[in-house]
């Protein structure tokens, strides 16, 4: 009996000492299982934070894009290529909001695809947010050179209309410009808007130089019509005892002609109601680049209404032989002109002369002005 409990003492002694090393086992793999899923948890959690860090070669590529885009911008410029370069510049400046030179070049951008109007508008905006005293200085002289260029033309051309659409905007940028008051109250004098001019001299004295020019000015114009006109017709009456007759092709009930511009023949529509000879851009293309010079984009008057147009000066043109070494044109869609004529005779051309039309006859008499 006693070898029978001793027996069973060593038994259970036995049993518990194997349960407590099964025991031990099982909690040192939990504890191993768990260090593993804690790492892993760990690991994961890092993840998204090196992830969101660009590694060195990631920067150097988006470096590289980034320059590629730019320089892309300056070639397309260069070549003026003016169309393309809209979509390359809206997801550069996304990125670089103050890249002077790029913003410059939008501002030209601009001009060649609205009007000249709204690219300088801009430009000044641009002016007083540059901080680059260089940049800033070339900013103003392409202002300043652009501005004056495109309104001696318009001037010249006596586009009045076209001149006051260009300057309005301008001025409310830059309202102690004194060019831009003395042209913008000439364009209404001569358009005989005494309201609008006055209002636009208001910025000066009665005494400045420029109100005195723009008001004797209107007054001449219009304050006595009668002796004005009288004046024109004696002069224009002088020139028709030896008129240049131009014999006009019928056109339904309008007229052609014949003109060269930039060593190119083409036959254009007599068209009073526009200011400025209007062209097709499939005629323009055939002038030579050496004979044509951008000089900004305006709204233009034809008689079917405003448009907008590329205005250029010409090397050389001639009209049933009268030579002009030079001459303004405007570029017109394609789509604006029927495809049997190539563009628009305008009054930038007829007003150097004193002249009739001889509906009758066909005829267009033409004499010069003294």
């Amino acid at each position: 009996m006693t070898r029978f409990l001793l027996f069973l003492l060593a038994l259970s002694i036995s049993l518990n000492i194997f349960l407590f090393f099964i025991v031990n086992k099982n909690a040192n793999l939990q504890l191993s299982e768990a260090s593993h899923v804690h790492q892993a948890i760990k690991s994961d959690q890092q993840s998204p934070i090196a992830s969101a860090t660009p590694s060195s070669s990631e920067q150097r590529m988006a470096s590289s894009t980034r320059e590629d885009l730019r320089q892309t911008i300056f070639s397309l410029y260069q070549q003026q290529q003016w169309q393309r370069l809209g979509a390359h510049l809206t997801e550069y400046l996304a990125d670089h909001p103050r890249d002077w030179p790029v913003l410059f070049i939008e501002g030209q951008y601009l001009i060649h695809t609205q009007t000249s109007a709204v690219g300088i508008a801009f430009l000044y905006q641009l002016l007083n947010q540059v901080d680059d005293v260089g940049m800033a200085k070339q900013i103003h002289e392409f202002i300043e050179v652009h501005t004056q260029s495109l309104i001696r033309a318009l001037v010249f051309n006596q586009d009045w209309y076209a001149l006051s659409l260009l300057l309005e905007p301008l001025i409310q940028v830059d309202p102690l410009h004194r060019g831009f008051i003395e042209h913008l109250a000439m364009s209404y004098a001569e358009q005989d808007l005494p309201n609008a001019m006055f209002n636009t001299l208001g910025a000066v004295t009665p005494e400045d130089v420029i109100y005195q020019r723009v008001v004797r000015r209107w007054q001449e114009q219009f304050g006595n019509t009668n002796d004005t006109q009288e004046s024109e017709d004696t002069s224009a009456h002088q020139n028709w005892l030896q008129p240049s007759i131009v014999s006009l092709i019928p056109y339904g009930n309008q007229w052609l002609s014949k003109m060269t511009l930039g060593g190119q023949e083409m036959t254009l529509l007599l068209d009073t109601g526009a200011s400025t000879i209007a062209i097709g851009q499939n005629a323009f293309t055939n002038i030579a680049s050496s004979d044509k010079r951008f000089l900004g984009r305006i709204v233009v008057n034809t008689a079917n209404g405003q448009s907008q147009g590329e205005l250029y000066r010409l090397r050389g043109a001639s009209f049933w032989g009268w030579q002009f070494q030079e001459i303004d044109i405007v570029v017109l869609n394609q789509a604006e002109l029927a495809s049997d004529f190539d563009g628009l005779l305008g009054m930038n051309l007829l007003n150097r002369f004193a002249w009739q039309l001889d509906a009758v006859n066909g005829k267009l008499l033409l004499a010069k002005r003294e």
